[in-house]
């Protein structure tokens, strides 16, 4: 873990931006969307970005650019479900399908740069195959009803909205932060995913994260997104949406892929500190003086480790994503919350983060887990990770090359032509075997244990259920030995037998 003094400079002053003019804080009174713009010398005003207008809003139920169940390219238009600055959002049908049409308006011709981006959008989108970005189906051109020319572009349909669609709600309050950590492996996978192709997103926030029936993550609106044509390659342009934006995007500095790590970083403080919104909001761009507070109420230290690397102020030592992705807490996030691509292996049970975090795990969920009188599925994990570690350990002790030999003694052990006293000894080796076994089992506990009190020395009770639960569950290993022989004689053991003969 981190050098705890760096650590808290990090999140104290991670936010402050040298040079910044607070000014360009200030609250605008009408809607504002995220800004782009490539001037070096002037400094870009910066406000908070209102919420795109949803289905039920008044004035938006009915739609502007095209007209409510009809059909265009063989898509029936059901409902607009989305509008801004860019155009409009339709949910739409083909066949038994329903599908997402986004309605740009294409720029005059004088505006290139317009024209540019919208181009860069669908060719980006067209180009990523990710299981957590927004599926591009297909685009094609269309007229509205004011006959203006316009594009659609056709997605999926992601029916749980974005998760700022929670946050707008403060939903997220109280939300289990197990939920938000699939959420955040997810995120972490499709940004590890773009930057390898050389896609910076630029405008990472919980508005750009739709969320699947199955609570899956997709993340969408590549609108502000650079591609950079080689390693190392960086860029100018300011844009984004203020409250996530990176502090050298803000300074006006050049930067690269790590930009979108610290947006990512902030949005998973945001819905992991237990805040709602607007106080969030006014702390990041305006109190900084109560961040540290808001830090501490993130329940689980591993989580507040990661952040800290995400919101590195400088983004040169900030956490690449594919170190992320690989980190041991991450891996750990990605096993307890069940995530279908991650399978735990033996070198876990060596790294002694993973383990603090499996720990760390039981120890937070234990409480809930008491009180509603239910094994909660993080608890079920973890301490299934925790046994087989146990079990793996073991195992190295039987499989290792002394322990071969003792196989071989399993082997003659049935041999009819050895005596009652041979037989006897032979068996008490494999006593001994089992005994020291039991004590690479409780060594490993223990170790465990420790980790575990490190974690939270207030919560004894819990640990000490924790560790009965493992001690009960392995109380003999002369099983396991059993199945683990083959019948293969080794000089070795036919040695040790002549001597006891």
């Amino acid at each position: 873990m981190g050098n705890a003094s760096r650590s808290e400079n990090s999140i104290t002053k991670f936010l402050l931006r040298e040079d910044e003019d607070d000014d360009a804080y200030e609250r605008p009174q009408n809607n504002s969307a995220p800004t782009t713009t490539t001037t070096a010398n002037q400094k870009q005003p910066i406000t908070k970005p209102q919420r795109s207008p949803k289905v039920g809003d008044p004035f938006v139920d009915l739609g502007v650019m095209l007209s409510i169940d009809s059909v265009y390219h063989g898509y029936q238009i059901l409902n607009l479900i989305g509008k801004g600055s860019y155009g409009e959002v339709y949910l739409v049908k083909k066949g038994s399908n329903n599908l997402a049409l986004k309605v740009l308006e294409l720029p005059k011709t004088t505006d290139r740069e317009a024209a540019e981006a919208i181009d860069r959008e669908i060719k980006i989108l067209k180009n990523l195959k990710h299981p957590n970005i927004m599926l591009f189906i297909e685009e094609f051109p269309l007229k509205d009803q004011m006959d203006k020319s316009c594009v659609g572009v056709v997605t999926e349909y992601c029916q749980k909205g974005t998760i700022g669609d929670i946050i707008e709600k403060d939903q997220h309050v109280n939300i289990n932060v197990w939920r938000v950590l699939s959420w955040y492996t997810q995120l972490c996978s499709a940004l590890m995913y773009c930057h390898e192709e050389g896609i910076i997103h630029r405008d990472i926030k919980p508005s750009n994260m739709l969320l699947g029936e199955d609570d899956t993550l997709r993340l969408c609106d590549f609108g502000l997104a650079k591609m950079l044509n080689s390693k190392g390659a960086v860029t100018y342009t300011i844009c984004g949406t203020p409250l996530y934006v990176a502090p050298e995007i803000a300074l006006q500095r050049p930067y690269a892929y790590s930009c979108d790590i610290y947006s990512m970083g902030l949005c998973v403080f945001e819905l992991t500190c237990q805040q709602q919104h607007e106080a969030f909001y006014r702390a990041v761009l305006r109190e900084r003086d109560k961040i540290p507070g808001m830090f501490e109420r993130i329940k689980l230290s591993s989580l507040k480790d990661l952040i800290r690397k995400m919101v590195e102020p400088d983004p040169d030592l900030r956490i690449t994503a594919n170190n992320l992705y690989k980190h041991p807490y991450m891996r750990c996030y990605r096993y307890l919350t069940g995530n279908p691509d991650y399978s735990l292996n033996s070198n876990e049970g060596a790294d002694i983060y993973f383990l603090s975090a499996i720990i760390e795990s039981i120890v937070y969920e234990g409480l809930q887990a008491s009180e509603s009188n239910r094994t909660l599925p993080v608890i079920t994990r973890a301490v299934s990770c925790i046994l087989t570690f146990i079990n793996e350990s073991c195992m190295i002790e039987l499989l290792s090359k002394e322990q071969q030999n003792l196989k071989a003694l399993y082997a003659l052990y049935n041999d009819s032509h050895l005596s009652a006293t041979v037989k006897s000894d032979i068996l008490q080796i494999f006593l001994d075997f089992i005994d020291m076994s039991e004590k690479c089992k409780k060594h490993t506990a223990v170790t465990i244990i420790d980790i575990a009190q490190k974690c939270s020395e207030s919560d004894e009770s819990n640990i000490t259920k924790f560790i009965s639960l493992i001690l009960e569950k392995y109380s003999s290993f002369q099983d396991t030995i059993n199945n683990q022989l083959d019948l293969r004689e080794m000089p070795k053991a036919s040695r040790i037998l002549r001597n006891r003969k």
